[in-house]
């Protein structure tokens, strides 16, 4: 290991020990005030650190032919799931239920039978569970495969299309739209405060967001104990240096980039607004997977979230009833208002429409520079023997290890092509965590590209958005390719579990604050 890594580990350790004092006195005045909150939130959080229940928690097998949804409504990925599911069960005899995956829930059953605590989460009628919003369609394809939402490899235009879009709306509008939910969602104190564009006195969601979280916390309580169960995790959890702030940081948002950032997220609205005057979904007629992968940000974060909710419903009203359409009504066409009339299908001969490129443009403009980057970046790390052999970090809104904080060696450069103040035509430049779950989205487009047999085809059309490199997606793996184990991602070839010393260090202070406030020492 590089001793600058190892500086930087133990700087970060201490970082994180500077938090738990203030942590632990909220959670001693909570456990004497008998509220309950401290002790819901450790739940919660001793999921997200991977710790499971003492017990194994009893869940029964879905009803036959049933699969069970463990979603939230604020959740970025469950909007892009629940909607598919609606999809399919119009043509099929699908059917699923949902459940609110409570902090119980997270901690007892999702982290013990996936080992993460990312929801959503796909129970399918055997009894696997099932966890990434893209493996859960992948599953799901298979147990029913009338109207298909991934084009065949014999549409390898179409497919690609697809998975790109899905990768641009899973992991590169995440930034913008994770933003754009905190950003605003602070109490008006400087220890709140985080990049914004809104001025003097910006706009504020707050009190719609404590409803949504404690919606979560405690789907059955009142709305007064829901409010406070929320508040309490804001104040002691999300807005604390290891918080929300912490992340927003470090996915590359700072006062220099904020306005970069919302400049490129409504440069793709005004794109996909455009095609949405002539076609109801990215394909044609029906959703495909591209559309799912586009509701995640555009549903729980953009249209739901008041304020960027208010400048999607002025600014771009088609996308509105897009996503109306496609999460409430199972993805209806927008009958009498289609211009080129796609008889709710996708365009024949694997043709993509026209008003998609300028979408697809936006990828391998603003995002494959950083997925090359990425690339080069994970090659030297695993190469270095920074890596202790498990696993890496994985799929988040935050930092899964030290190496993607302070000056760690899971960071690189990236750029946006508009001004600090949003303005087109100049750039913006930022650092951010580099995201191992992006080499395993890679692979995903590089099976595409090998599985094509007219490659000269596929050049032409990847020539007209501007990703000729794609066909070199191979030779940027060699050195950095990953697997997905459950819910974790390996290094290929490596097996070793990860250390669980990092996770235990805050939950071992809450833990002792909760067992000295029981007994009044």
């Amino acid at each position: 290991m590089r001793v600058t890594t190892l500086a930087n580990r133990v700087a970060c350790g201490l970082l994180d020990l500077s938090v738990l004092p203030r942590l632990f006195l909220a959670t001693i005045v909570s456990v004497l005030r008998r509220d309950g909150n401290a002790l819901l939130v450790l739940t919660y959080v001793r999921g997200l650190q991977g710790h499971v229940g003492s017990a194994k928690a009893e869940l029964s097998r879905p009803p036959a032919g049933t699969l069970r949804l463990f979603a939230w409504e604020l959740s970025y990925f469950s909007g892009k799931v629940r909607a598919y599911l609606r999809y399919k069960k119009r043509f099929s005899n699908l059917t699923f239920d949902e459940v609110v995956a409570t902090p119980s829930i997270v901690k007892d059953v999702l982290v013990r039978s996936t080992q993460s605590a990312t929801v959503p989460q796909l129970q399918l009628p055997d009894g696997r569970f099932v966890q990434d919003s893209t493996e859960i369609l992948d599953e799901v394809e298979l147990l029913y495969p009338v109207s298909p939402v991934l084009p065949a490899l014999d549409h390898p235009r179409q497919r690609l299309t697809c998975q790109l879009l899905e990768f641009l709306g899973d992991e590169w509008l995440l930034v913008p739209a994770f933003h754009w939910r905190w950003a605003y969602s602070g109490d008006g104190s400087r220890g709140q405060l985080m990049p914004h564009t809104g001025g003097a006195r910006p706009p504020n969601h707050r009190q719609w967001n404590e409803l949504q979280w404690g919606n979560f916390l405690l789907p059955k309580a009142h709305d007064e104990v829901k409010v406070k169960a929320a508040q309490w995790f804001f104040r002691n959890i999300l807005f604390t240096r290891r918080g929300v702030k912490n992340s927003i940081k470090l996915l590359g948002v700072t006062w220099h980039t904020v306005g970069a950032w919302e400049a490129s997220c409504k440069h793709f609205l005004e794109a996909f607004e455009a095609h949405l005057q002539c076609h109801d979904f990215v394909l044609g007629g029906r959703p495909s997977t591209a559309d799912f992968g586009l509701l995640g940000p555009l549903f729980a974060h953009l249209y739901r979230d008041p304020v960027p909710g208010q400048m999607m419903r002025s600014e771009c009203p088609l996308v509105v009833k897009w996503v109306e359409r496609l999460h409430h009504r199972g993805g209806e066409p927008l009958i009498g208002e289609n211009i080129e009339g796609d008889a709710e299908d996708w365009l024949p001969d694997d043709k993509v429409p026209d008003t998609v490129l300028p979408m697809l443009q936006i990828f391998f403009t603003e995002m494959w520079p950083v997925l090359k980057s990425t690339c080069r970046v994970l090659t030297d790390y695993l190469r270095s023997g920074d890596h202790d052999g498990g696993a890496l970090p994985g799929k988040s809104f935050g930092p899964g290890c030290a190496d993607q904080r302070g000056w760690g060696p899971l960071q690189h450069a990236f750029s946006l092509p508009f001004r600090s103040d949003g303005v087109p035509g100049g750039r913006s430049h930022g650092t951010r965590m580099v995201m191992p779950y992006h080499i395993w989205m890679l692979q995903r487009l590089e099976r595409t590209v090998m599985s094509t047999p007219d490659r000269h085809l596929l050049g032409e059309f990847l020539r007209l958005i501007g990703g000729k490199e794609l066909l070199q997606l191979s030779s940027m793996l060699d050195g950095c390719r990953v697997v997905k184990r459950k819910g974790l991602i390996f290094p290929e070839g490596s097996t070793p579990p990860a250390s669980l010393a990092p996770r235990l260090l805050v939950l071992g202070a809450v833990a002792l604050a909760l067992s000295l406030a029981r007994h009044r020492i």
